[in-house]
């Protein structure tokens, strides 16, 4: 609750400008990217003098090309009304109350914070089928330190109720939000897996990377397909192994790109800029190429094999080229390609073989050699660097050999 007391030294006429933020009024923010599932919000009341004025909540708008061609202009447009007989206004996100204030009088304006759903424009693919919370103007996230040491396999299901509360114990003193929700249990995986009720625990956003390395999620499932855990290894695959990869680091990110499991975590990739799931990068020395094997527990035939390359369009890139070798006994020998290994964007990188039995496969990367020179800018900070560099970095979103 806002209270402004007017004191003026004699009747004064003159112009009071109150906020009343979109997010009161059912609207997360200008433009139609992200909207609040509830559509009829508990609206702001403002009173002066015991009287209380109108407000209504943001017009809902299709969303259309003929409503994003037009812009800004006309919703400005729509809080530009004439004054009410009791000077009374709504205009570009103000109450304008346009009066003779006395001394003593007052202005209240309530704004509920109910804890509200928000979903993304459905062109938005990265949070299809999710949810983010917000109460007020914060937008919350779970974290792992208060989520049973896990955030991304938590579901939220659209009949979900919360309730927010102040922790003082809590990172020096925070609002959370608390509800009943679900999260998939750790013996299960896959579209039907499973789930086990979860007692959810999010702070405002501002607040995270606060306490160390682990997940956070902004955008929760809202069916358990969505929710994440650790991959395990497919079978008949016991083992997986690599030349060396980047070194996992903490940079106050939530850095997903570093993780061997990454490459068989089973996720479909969007496009080969995909960075909505993990990656795995490599940067091997130059003269060297790279390599991951699988190692199966028996001997399997295997024809075929596609990977999924990562390429962020600045540092890590398609590699040159890539090859596949399986295991002879002690030795790693090419397959007999029916084809050209090709680096594909945005699809996976296919190739089959002539059939052999092992139990193992290789994937050998030959990565792309791009050279900074000092002054330029450049990896792996994207700023500028001290001497000539060959660069090598290559990204790998998903393997797969059958």
């Amino acid at each position: 609750r806002v209270r402004i007391l007017i004191d003026p030294e004699r009747e004064t006429t003159f112009p009071l400008h109150g906020r009343i933020p979109g997010w009161a009024r059912g609207e997360v923010m200008p433009g139609e990217l992200y909207r609040f599932a509830d559509p009829d919000p508990e609206l702001p009341t403002l009173r002066v003098g015991g009287s209380e004025l109108p407000i209504e909540s943001v017009p809902a708008r299709p969303v259309g090309r003929g409503e994003e061609e037009r812009g800004g202009s006309e919703r400005a447009g729509e809080e530009r009304g004439e004054a009410s007989a009791d000077g009374y206004a709504l205009e570009g996100g103000y109450a304008r109350l346009d009066r003779t204030w006395r001394p003593g009088d007052a202005v209240e304006l309530d704004l509920p914070m109910p804890v509200r759903r928000v979903f993304a424009h459905e062109s938005i693919e990265d949070d299809r089928g999710r949810v983010a919370l917000q109460r007020g103007p914060l937008v919350y996230c779970a974290e792992w330190p208060d989520n049973g040491g896990r955030a991304l396999n938590i579901v939220v299901p659209d009949d979900a109720t919360f309730h927010s509360g102040f922790r003082p114990d809590l990172l020096d003193g925070v609002q959370v939000v608390l509800g009943d929700v679900e999260a998939i249990r750790e013996d299960s995986r896959g579209e039907d897996a499973p789930t086990a009720p979860h007692q959810l625990t999010a702070i405002p956003y501002y607040a995270w990377a606060n306490r160390g390395m682990g997940e956070m999620a902004v955008w929760m499932a809202r069916e358990p397909a969505a929710a994440w855990l650790p991959p395990v290894l497919p079978a008949p695959v016991t083992a997986v192994r690599t030349s060396g990869g980047v070194e996992k680091g903490w940079t106050g990110y939530n850095d997903q790109n570093d993780d061997l499991a990454a490459i068989h975590d089973g996720r479909e990739p969007i496009n080969s800029a995909d960075q909505s799931h993990r990656f795995f990068r490599m940067r091997p020395p130059v003269g060297a190429r790279a390599w991951l094997e699988y190692e199966f527990e028996a001997p399997v035939r295997v024809s075929s094999s596609r990977v999924y390359f990562f390429d962020d369009k600045r540092f890590c890139n398609f590699p040159e080229s890539w090859r596949v070798l399986w295991r002879d006994g002690g030795e790693w020998r090419p397959v007999a390609a029916d084809g050209a290994f090709t680096v594909a964007e945005d699809e996976w990188s296919t190739i089959e073989f002539e059939p052999v039995v092992t139990r193992g496969m290789r994937l050998e990367v030959e990565p792309r050699t791009v050279r900074y020179e000092a002054g330029q800018i450049g990896p792996p900070a994207a700023m500028f660097i001290d001497e000539d560099i060959e660069w090598r970095e290559f990204g790998i979103i998903e393997w797969q050999v059958g």
